[in-house]
């Protein structure tokens, strides 16, 4: 099952959220299905209510991203956000 909000493409690469509305199942048909594309599947620790993933966080260029900051671990934390997202992407 899957969201297509939980879903962004970026270039070559698909990030995928896990959350209230998109399965693990989901994360491999993509990996299955999108072979040409680098399918990026991940978590965002912070977030209690995991649901469209441009809600989380948008990358605009490499190293930049606007966020949600109502999303606590992000806020608290840009640095260790960046990092996060740069092992999600």
């Amino acid at each position: 099952m899957w969201d297509a909000a939980d879903v962004m493409r970026q270039g070559k690469d698909l990030f995928i959220q896990h959350g209230l509305t998109t399965n693990r199942a989901a994360m491999e048909w993509f990996q299955r299905y999108y072979r040409d594309f680098r399918v990026r599947c991940g978590e965002l620790p912070g977030d209690p209510y995991p649901i469209h993933i441009d809600a989380t966080f948008v990358p605009l260029r490499p190293g930049l991203i606007i966020n949600n900051p109502f999303v606590r671990y992000l806020k608290n934390s840009v640095r260790s956000a960046m990092r996060t997202i740069g092992k999600f992407c």
